[in-house]
């Protein structure tokens, strides 16, 4: 009987085809502790399958995930096992089970029906089912392997559920969960859920609510302050606490403050000892992008952790951000008026504008639309900040408080006359150790080491003073920033009319709240 030519050169090719083979293995949390799936067992099994092939399956290349969800393919491994198919350098995949390749449904049949067949690459898997494109192609199109797929990706499904269940439960609670704590703060060494105070950090928090609050600076004006003061952020100080912080947003050469890190503090109920928790979500067990949720939706526990800064300063924090702050370019304060002045007849912020040697204030819409959008509603800046000033004073004096934070200033000068005292009291010690060493009263090592004590707390004290004296010296420099504090505790809004009549609406109930007008200069 004569031989097919035909047959012999299909078995001729089968011969000839080299299979330059992948080991793909994967491991991932969502496998839990059995043993079988561990890296080392799954190359010593696709190792094994290799060697009894014959010859047939050249090992070309080992690409592993260890510690990567089957979720989605955005693994450094199995992309590595893309290129290097799309290369030519690999022909074949092998892995144990389909849920090493992928356990999303959806991902792992486009590499299965469509990329593999397209780049001519054979796929084996070992397991659950046994099957290989090339020896068994029929199999490819089984009822199994879509359902097995299925499988796979309800398995993770419902692992996430659990998870999500457990973590909610811990939040509930108050039990702190991410992978590291905010800024300011530590985890407890004795219990990872509990947050301690970090002391360095906790500095720059209550630096940042005081500048904010009391010192008038706006976000932008504090990260420059703190990068001026060489104080990296907090991102930079986790990488110098913490060698194995990764942060993806944020470049790990990165030392510089933004507006943005500033406002996530100020924001953050943590520094006032509440838990906030359960901020944003992934959009599914599959799709890992994070969506933000609204702040009413948030799990909050009250008084879980120490507080860096009292509830009081906090909300005022909160109440200045809310209002809308503009900070002139020129400048690193914020004017007195910044976030309080509006058009009473449109409701529009009024804007600070420059014209010759007076600064005035004109309504916004008016600015950007002319008469179609407002009247002017124009007043000088200087005259409207004092008319307001002045009000806020005498409602200050009607009601009983101090004015202009009077209160802090009587106890820094009481602060700074006490230390005038220790230092001359410590001169007056220093002074008379000679006379009793003179007297016999003391020895000459007793008078080496009162006068060595005694020269270090007047160094200390002479240092002290002359701060105290900058900073009074500060605060007189910054006393529009002071008026703005000032103004923003009192007063909820100024209206501005025409014919210079101005609206002010106090946050208190006080007779004297009311209109105030000023005639034309």
């Amino acid at each position: 009987m004569s031989r097919d030519p035909h047959v012999s050169d299909i078995v001729a090719h089968t011969h000839c085809v080299c299979w330059k083979t992948a080991m793909y293995i994967r491991l991932s949390r969502e496998d839990g502790p059995e043993e079988s799936y561990s890296v080392a067992n799954q190359r010593a099994l696709l190792l094994e399958h290799i060697q009894k092939s014959g010859g047939e399956l050249l090992p070309s290349g080992t690409y592993i995930d260890d510690g990567f969800t089957g979720t989605d393919t955005n693994r450094a491994g199995f992309l590595g096992l893309i290129r290097d198919i799309r290369a030519g350098k690999i022909n074949c995949v092998l892995v144990r089970d389909l849920s090493r390749l992928s356990r999303n449904y959806y991902e792992a049949g486009y590499y299965l029906d469509n990329f593999f067949i397209r780049m001519d690459v054979r796929f084996i898997a070992l397991e659950y089912p046994a099957i290989d494109s090339y020896r068994h192609p029929e199999q490819m199109n089984s009822v199994l392997i879509p359902m097995q797929n299925v499988i796979n990706d309800d398995f993770c499904r419902q692992t996430s559920m659990k998870v999500r269940s457990v973590f909610d439960m811990k939040r509930r609670k108050g039990e702190f969960i991410g992978a590291f704590a905010p800024y300011g703060y530590a985890k407890d060494p004795k219990d990872r859920h509990h947050l301690i105070v970090d002391p360095e950090a906790a500095e720059t928090v209550r630096a940042i609510f005081l500048w904010f609050t009391g010192g008038g600076l706006s976000k932008k004006s504090i990260a420059e302050k703190l990068d001026t003061l060489g104080i990296p952020n907090p991102s930079a100080y986790k990488r110098l606490k913490e060698p194995h912080y990764h942060n993806p947003h944020c470049s790990p050469t990165s030392r510089g403050w933004s507006a943005a890190t500033i406002s996530g503090i100020l924001s953050n109920p943590v520094y006032m000892g509440d838990m906030a928790q359960g901020k944003a979500r992934v959009k599914s067990y599959k799709i890992h992008t994070q969506i933000r949720i609204p702040e009413d939706e948030w799990i909050v526990v009250s008084g879980t952790h120490e507080a860096l800064i009292e509830r009081p300063l906090f909300e005022q924090a909160a109440a200045l951000s809310r209002k809308r702050r503009r900070q002139p370019s020129h400048s690193k304060t914020i004017y007195p008026l910044s976030g309080l002045l509006f058009c009473s007849a449109c409701a529009s912020p009024m804007h600070r504008t420059t014209k010759g040697p007076y600064a005035y204030y004109i309504c916004s819409r008016y600015k950007k639309y002319a008469k179609a959008g407002c009247t002017r509603h124009c007043i000088r800046a200087d005259e409207l900040e004092t008319a307001v000033i002045d009000a806020a004073k005498r409602v200050i004096t009607l009601s009983g408080r101090d004015a202009c934070g009077a209160s802090e200033t009587a106890s820094f000068a009481l602060t700074r006359k006490g230390r005038l005292n220790e230092l001359e009291q410590a001169y007056f010690y220093r002074d008379g150790l000679y006379e009793k060493l003179m007297d016999g009263t003391i020895t000459r090592d007793t008078y080496a080491r009162l006068h060595e004590q005694y020269s270090a707390q007047i160094a200390g004290l002479e240092l002290a003073v002359d701060d105290m004296a900058h900073t009074a010296a500060c605060t007189h420099q910054d006393h529009a920033s002071s008026d703005h504090a000032l103004l923003f505790s009192l007063i909820d809004s100024v209206r501005v009319d025409e014919g210079y009549a101005i609206t002010i609406l106090f946050k208190c109930s006080n007779p004297f709240c009311g209109k105030q007008t000023k005639n034309r200069p």
